[in-house]
């Protein structure tokens, strides 16, 4: 690669040579681009452009004079690990090493195989169980819970208006079989069982942190969807499951003050 005739383009520092020697030509920076867990430079090398991985790399105005295994820096590409693309406080959060989510597709195409390969690898996984009927459903946790505990991985949970036996079928499954994690799509409002499956459980810890066994990736599509999400549950719904003896006045008191998810999928 030959820098533009005539043309003295600006460095932003300089460069000096480690274990290996800077290379010329395209193939050189192809290769240089593909190894993403090293970093790259492009220095300014007698007209032409060169290609440099490790090394030390200074950003700054250039010494008063440049020794034979240095060279002016134009461009430097630090490391890009796959593990960085995202935030740390996500991975942190749900135990991953990687920063994606994958699935949750329906009726299974999202299967238990696709899960269990990436909760191996390192990234969230979400089961779809929408559109099965609850022993399916079931039936894939067992597997799941058999493969998988305790690497972590989520259920998906759809809104069903119009079959809400079924949406609450599903919830009740789900805390019977202790599943920690959902992924709540389709909810253009907060549900009774969705809140159920929410605070159920919730505690005080003796530091006085309060604990939410179980959590939620809100997949939403408008603000003011997200706006409930990440609001703590309408107190209406927790009164009336308090009224239904399905919390105590204390899981009732503890569920307004946490967001009824942990996390949204925009």
């Amino acid at each position: 690669m030959n820098l533009p005739y005539g043309q003295n383009l600006r460095t932003i520092g300089w460069w000096r040579q480690g274990d290996q020697p800077p290379q010329t030509g395209i193939r050189a920076l192809q290769k240089a681009l593909h190894r993403v867990h090293t970093s790259v430079s492009l220095l300014e090398m007698d007209s032409q452009v060169g290609v440099a991985s490790g090394g030390t790399v200074t950003i700054g105005p250039d010494p008063a004079g440049l020794t034979a295994s240095e060279y002016p820096l134009l461009a430097y590409l630090p490391p890009l690990h796959p593990q960085d693309l995202g935030d740390p406080h996500f991975t942190q959060f749900f135990g991953l090493r990687y920063p994606y989510v994958v699935g949750a597709m329906a009726n299974a195409i999202s299967s238990v195989q696709m899960v269990e390969a990436t909760a191996k690898a390192g990234m969230l996984a979400f089961f779809g169980a929408a559109g099965l009927a609850i022993d399916r459903i079931e039936a894939a946790i067992d597997q799941l819970q058999q493969r998988l505990d305790p690497l972590p991985y989520g259920i998906n949970l759809i809104h069903s208006p119009n079959e809400p036996e079924l949406e609450t079928a599903t919830v009740n499954l789900y805390l019977k079989k202790s599943v920690r994690l959902v992924s709540a799509s389709a909810y253009l409002d907060l549900t009774l069982p969705l809140v159920t499956y929410r605070v159920s459980g919730i505690r005080r810890n003796p530091d006085g942190s309060i604990v939410c066994p179980n959590k939620i990736v809100a997949k939403v599509s408008r603000v003011e969807v997200a706006r409930r999400f990440l609001s703590p549950p309408p107190e209406k719904l927790l009164a009336q499951l308090q009224a239904q003896g399905r919390i105590s006045a204390e899981e009732a008191a503890l569920a307004q003050t946490v967001p009824m998810a942990d996390a949204i999928t925009a």
